[in-house]
């Protein structure tokens, strides 16, 4: 039985399970017009709108320093949930 150890990995039969292991979940408000500006550029772009966010989010984490002004929350918030690659 020994043997059989690295053949019955579950990532072996569903290689999705791997896929999974690397993303973090995650949630947040967003302002419900910029989701919805998101949905739009994903359909032009044949994305999706968590694609766009993580690649927004990158951009923003590789800055130095960020800043964010106060009183700047959107009124029309929503909660979005979402992955992003926990390798980067």
């Amino acid at each position: 039985m020994g043997g059989l150890k690295g053949l019955c990995d579950e990532s072996n039969y569903y290689p999705q399970i791997q896929k999974d292991l690397d993303r973090v979940k995650f949630r947040t408000n967003v302002s419900q017009s910029y989701l919805n500006e998101l949905k739009e550029m994903a359909l032009e772009q044949n994305t999706y709108v968590n694609h766009l966010i993580e690649f927004g989010l990158k951009e923003v984490l590789n800055e130095k320093v960020i800043e964010i002004p106060e009183n700047t929350k959107p009124k029309d918030r929503v909660q979005y949930k979402s992955t992003y690659d926990k390798n980067y």
